[in-house]
């Protein structure tokens, strides 16, 4: 679903940007804002993991069953209630829960760093901020509810969307709200860019 509704606002918003800007500059954008969507995600994904690798090494450095409790709810909090019994054990026999402690600590590290990004989402977010700000008052209808909306205020909702889902992590969602950002973020300065200078990109 999240792949169709990608393609449906490609097919329905890009054609429009592509024949106001042509089909080099168009491709440029989408390019650049797919790219800078990518750099985006994993830079903020990198600078929010720093903290959470020296909690990570200073937790080895002197396993207890408080900080292991704490280290779990903070970075670890969907999988908080599977850990419970653990949590329990390590807390009643800390002597023989410190090395499997340390192995959980680890495996929650290693998969939020190693968590591959695939798809066109930032791109695609990237054109329907682009079309939101050359095109404000264009009225879209909706697929679900069929209602129309300007463009403008339909970016907006989307852009509060992404912001709100990022924050909220909630389980089972692996939609890198971030990438959505990016995209935004990268038209919106392409676009302020392009907008100093009126002659062709090309």
């Amino acid at each position: 679903m999240h792949l169709l509704f990608n393609m449906l606002g490609l097919i329905f918003l890009a054609p429009l940007l592509e024949q106001f800007w042509g089909p080099k500059k168009f491709l440029t954008f989408y390019l650049i804002t797919g790219i800078g969507a990518g750099v985006f995600y994993e830079g903020v994904k990198y600078s929010q993991t720093i903290p959470m690798k020296n909690k990570m090494e200073e937790y080895i450095a002197n396993p207890n069953p408080d900080d292991f409790a704490l280290y779990m709810s903070k970075y670890a909090s969907r999988y908080y209630n599977t850990m419970y019994d653990f949590i329990e054990y390590y807390s009643e026999h800390e002597a023989e829960g410190k090395s499997q402690s340390i192995i959980y600590v680890e495996q929650v590290y290693d998969a939020i760093i190693n968590v591959p990004m695939v798809g066109a989402s930032g791109a695609i977010y990237g054109i329907l901020m682009a079309f939101g700000m050359l095109f404000p008052n264009t009225k879209l209808m909706l697929l679900f509810p069929p209602i129309p909306i300007k463009a403008k205020y339909f970016v907006l909702i989307l852009g509060g969307i992404a912001i709100y889902s990022q924050f909220m992590n909630s389980a089972g969602d692996n939609v890198a709200h971030l990438a959505h950002l990016g995209g935004m973020l990268f038209a919106f300065i392409m676009i302020k860019f392009w907008s100093k200078d009126r002659s062709n990109f090309y």
